[in-house]
């Protein structure tokens, strides 16, 4: 009797195990999405702040310009 317990808990421990594995490999693909996902954003944040900066470049540049006309126009 005692033979035929310990081979039904043997048993469940390999389904177990079998199980965990499965899960493993599943929270591993998991992880792996979110580490792409983490990239993708942090390469569109880094264009965004690109963008950003181009874009106060080219407002700093037209200031300067209506600074210019607005000192030809004043004298």
């Amino acid at each position: 009797e005692q033979g035929s317990g310990f081979a039904v808990v043997a048993d469940e421990i390999r389904v177990l195990a079998t199980e965990c594995a499965a899960a493993a490999k599943a929270i591993a693909a998991t992880v792996g999405d979110v580490r792409e996902d983490i990239s993708d954003a942090v390469v569109a944040m880094d264009q965004t702040v690109s963008g950003v900066s181009d874009v106060g470049a080219i407002a700093q540049d037209a200031t300067h310009a209506r600074d210019r006309v607005l000192g030809v126009v004043s004298h």
